[in-house]
């Protein structure tokens, strides 16, 4: 009679196997039959262990009518230690499931020395939180799921990646390194920027925005396309090459596909265009074409670049021999500062013609009038409010002061009907039978001045 021992019962040192049950192959652990110590399984062996000799690996008997066996661990063949077998779990194995109810996680993986391995989670099942436990010894990591392949750090933060088969790699660095990175390779009409490795970028056409309802305009490029314009970045493209030729610079800048305002906004390059021979007593007109996607420099006699797939740099007079260069072209970069400083040297304070207003009259006795209105300078809109200076608004008055200065004469309410300025320093009465203009002058603050 061979007699069992307990726990308690086991020498120090010694191994106790998990397994009481031993079957030479598949064949007889599915059929019950040939166990090792000649045990016929019953319900009383429920959720016993068995060892299967040929290839080592573990199973737990869950039923006996019929006989089912979960597999517990993969060993490999020939191993002839059942301990052997955890090996296993330093190469990848194929399937391993965990019951986390218990607690802190049923299984660890201690990577020792230069080992290095790797574990592919998409084959691990979580089956309850906080999920599996990875450690180096000093910092861990829990597996949080294994279909969005997230992991969350108990510790310090470390570096987690996954390549393309879902693998994390611990080396003995005590880092989850990247063993090899993925790059979704975006390719149809609108993605087309691939690098030569065959990863891809993200275009600006694959990059949302804000949308209400369902406009085909629902991502960055279309926003591009429609906010800014074609045109070049430089702004002196033209010069003279001597001889009655010029020389067109090689350039960059911005043009649409086709002349629609609407057409997709390339970035583009074209080359130099170099000795351009402008004939005699006329004028030619220098641009860009889009050309189908090859972009270059043109000279034209007509000045009809569109503006979309085709503008402007400059035009070029040959005047008896000499050329007169006019750099002006159509500039796509900063278009915003362009035009305020066209706006803010060419047009200072401009009233809002629309919206009317800021008319002067008279109210009362000599009291200055002025109506609501709005004024521009530059791109800047500045609302002027309705004035009446015989209520509580006020004007300042201006005379020459004689002496190439003026003298102030602040707070007034009434505009003098017997006072003129004749350049003395001191205000002179008006003679009989004569008249003077007053000038009002509006600040953009409101302020209102009178000289």
């Amino acid at each position: 009679m061979t007699t069992k021992k307990n726990h308690s019962q086991t020498n120090e040192g010694s191994r106790h196997a998990t397994h009481n049950l031993t079957y030479p192959n598949a064949a007889n652990r599915i059929a019950g039959t040939n166990e090792g110590k000649g045990i016929t399984v019953t319900a009383d062996n429920l959720y016993q262990e068995a060892k299967q000799d040929d290839d080592n690996t573990l199973w737990m008997l869950t039923s006996v009518t019929p006989i089912t066996w979960v597999q517990k661990l993969t060993g490999s063949a020939g191993d002839t230690d059942l301990d052997t077998g955890y090996n296993a779990f330093g190469s990848n194995p194929a399937n391993v499931v965990i019951d986390n109810v218990e607690g802190q996680g049923d299984l660890t993986f201690l990577p020792t020395g230069t080992s290095t391995f790797a574990i592919d989670i998409s084959n691990i099942d979580v089956e309850d939180a906080p999920g599996i436990e990875f450690t180096n010894g000093s910092d861990y990591w829990k597996l949080i799921s294994n279909t969005t392949n997230q992991m969350s750090l108990d510790a310090e933060l470390k570096d987690i990646s996954i390549n393309a088969s879902n693998d994390f790699s611990l080396s003995a660095g005590n880092n989850l390194n990247l063993i090899t990175p993925v790059i979704t390779d975006y390719t149809n009409a609108n993605h087309d920027h691939a690098n030569a490795a065959g990863g891809g970028v993200v275009s600006a056409a694959d990059v949302s925005i804000g949308i209400i309802g369902s406009p085909a305009a629902d991502n960055v490029q279309a926003m591009l396309s429609c906010g800014l314009s074609a045109g070049i970045e430089a702004d002196t493209p033209l010069s003279d090459a001597g001889g009655a030729t010029i020389d067109i610079a090689a350039g960059e800048g911005f043009i649409r596909t086709s002349d629609s305002n609407t057409a997709p906004l390339k970035s583009i390059t074209w080359a130099a265009n170099s000795g351009v021979a402008i004939p005699t007593d006329t004028v030619r007109y220098a641009g860009v074409e889009y050309n189908g996607g090859t972009p270059q420099s043109v000279v034209r006699t007509s000045d009809n670049f569109n503006g979309h797939d085709e503008f402007r740099m400059g035009s070029i007079v040959n005047e008896s021999g000499t050329l007169h260069i006019i750099n002006n072209p159509q500039v796509a970069c900063d278009p915003a500062r362009e035009v305020f400083h066209r706006l803010f040297e060419t047009r200072p304070m401009e009233r809002a013609e629309r919206i009317g207003g800021l008319i002067n009259s008279e109210t009362g006795t000599r009291n200055l009038l002025i109506t609501a209105g709005e004024l521009y300078d530059g791109v800047k809109e500045f609302t002027i409010s309705a004035f009446d200076s015989s209520g509580a608004d006020t004007f300042d008055m201006y005379y020459r002061d004689g002496v190439g200065g003026y003298t102030k004469v602040a707070a007034q309410t009434q505009w003098s009907n017997s006072q003129y300025d004749d350049n003395s320093g001191t205000l002179q009465s008006i003679p009989v039978n004569n008249y003077v203009a007053h000038w009002v002058y509006l600040e953009l603050d409101g302020g209102v001045v009178v000289l």
